[in-house]
């Protein structure tokens, strides 16, 4: 019996939270900018990006394109209260579901509680394909009553075919394609927009004309192992046939969170890079209800890193106070030029129970945080980067994820250890995947 999933994505999100806290905006194109005084558009809504205002660009260059643009500055952890209210309404339907960043989210047909599906016959497909739809429309339904901002929705049997069809209907969108209808709507998919093709593949398969899904179709696995490499050639391959892969994954209770980017491809400003890696772990350590007591930021550049942590003096589950502090960390690092990677940890996390979200809390929100906790260790550490996120398989240990290289050697996080090589093991593990296709947030 073939899965299906659901995949669900806040549309503008940002921009629209602003909307709807400042009403006297509502009815105008909307840019969000970095704080701190930065003059680079992180999001716009729909109204502002059909005049020509994109993320990445400086305010003058947005203003030009739209002269009545509004710009606000972006409040991290009001959009991280709003979301935590989608997802309260989300569970009500749904035991698990799966999360990306503060504003999409998947959710499969398995995870759905037992007392919506009772009224139908888990054979009959069509049928599973209906309840899913009645859901999702019924929790977009309740999230613009409620909270004044929309969704767009996409349901297909896989991830990937999901995730496309939400984006090839926004904004306010719904697409469901059945099994039948999936292959064809896959096919005139361009390969940059499929989530897990990176631009380093893309790099690989454009010389040789191949530019969408469709392109790949009639070539072996084992060919496409030769293009891009095992790993992705295996992804691209269970892509383009429409084999099962990628199911929803619960999101881990840990003890620690990271979020990281590679940059390399990214025409972006790092600051809000940063901003976005800093908002999807405040999203889940709001979402889990945790505490934290330590922040780790790294950047790294063509030739070293550098990471700065701080420990606070108490566990803390105050989201303006650990912004601030994150921010105030990456101030304090020697960024570079160019940039490569950045990363983000939140660690010694505790169990609180969940913050209770309410109208009220949403207006005490500030631009400002509190500055008045104490920050009693700060640590800066620089190790060669040349190595930094590479995905490698170790014959003994399985896959890992190269972390630093130091004075002590080549530091490697396997599934269920932490290991320490020369630099010379290097070149006897195999490498899967390389810093520039890592796009995705990873947990530590």
């Amino acid at each position: 019996m073939k899965n299906i999933i659901m995949h669900m994505d806040l549309d503008s999100f940002f921009a629209s939270v602003e909307k709807t806290l400042n009403p006297e905006i509502a009815h105008l194109p909307v840019a969000i900018s970095a704080p701190r005084g930065q003059a680079i558009i992180t999001a716009a809504t729909y109204d502002a990006k059909a005049r020509g205002v994109k993320v990445g660009m400086t305010k003058t260059e947005a203003k030009r394109k739209c002269p009545n643009l509004v710009f606000v500055t972006n409040r991290m952890e009001a959009y991280a209260l709003v979301s935590a209210r989608v997802k309260k309404i989300v569970e009500k339907y749904f035991s698990e579901y799966e999360t990306l960043g503060m504003d999409e989210c998947f959710l499969d047909y398995r995870s759905m509680k037992k007392e919506f599906r009772a009224t139908i016959r888990e054979e009959e497909e069509e049928a599973r394909y209906q309840l899913m739809a009645k859901v999702g429309r019924a929790i977009a339904q309740e999230v613009k009553d409620s909270l004044r901002i929309t969704i767009s929705i996409g349901i297909a049997s896989n991830k990937i075919v999901a995730k496309l069809a939400t984006e090839s209907s926004k904004p306010e969108g719904f697409c469901l394609l059945r099994s039948e209808e999936q292959q064809l709507f896959l096919y005139g998919q361009k390969l940059s927009n499929v989530m897990g093709i990176g631009p380093r593949t893309q790099a690989k398969l454009l010389p040789l004309r191949y530019e969408k899904v469709g392109d790949l179709v009639g070539l072996s696995e084992k060919n496409l192992e030769n293009l891009v490499g095992k790993y992705q050639g295996r992804f691209t391959y269970a892509l383009v046939n429409n084999l099962p892969f990628g199911g929803v994954e619960k999101n881990p209770y840990t003890k620690s969170m990271g979020a990281t980017r590679s940059m390399r491809y990214y025409e972006r400003d790092a600051e809000s890079v940063f901003e976005e890696l800093l908002s999807e772990i405040l999203n889940r350590i709001h979402k889990q209800g945790r505490s934290c007591k330590r922040i780790i930021v790294t950047m790294v550049g063509e030739s070293h890193g550098y990471s700065k942590k701080i420990e606070l003096n108490s566990p803390t589950k105050d989201m303006k106070l650990l912004a601030f502090t994150a921010r105030a960390l990456w101030k304090e690092l020697p960024i570079p030029t160019a940039v490569n990677f950045i990363g983000i940890v939140f660690s010694r996390l505790g169990e609180f129970n969940q913050l209770e979200i309410t109208g009220e809390s949403q207006k005490e929100i500030s631009e400002t945080p509190p500055i008045e906790q104490k920050m009693i260790t700060s640590n800066i550490s620089i190790h060669n980067a040349a190595h930094y996120g590479l995905l490698v398989e170790h014959e003994q240990y399985g896959e890992g994820l190269v972390l630093a290289y130091s004075s002590e050697g080549l530091r490697v996080k396997f599934n269920k250890t932490e290991k320490i090589f020369d630099l010379g093991s290097l070149q006897k593990m195999k490498i899967l995947v390389e810093p520039d296709d890592w796009e995705m947030v990873r947990e530590y």
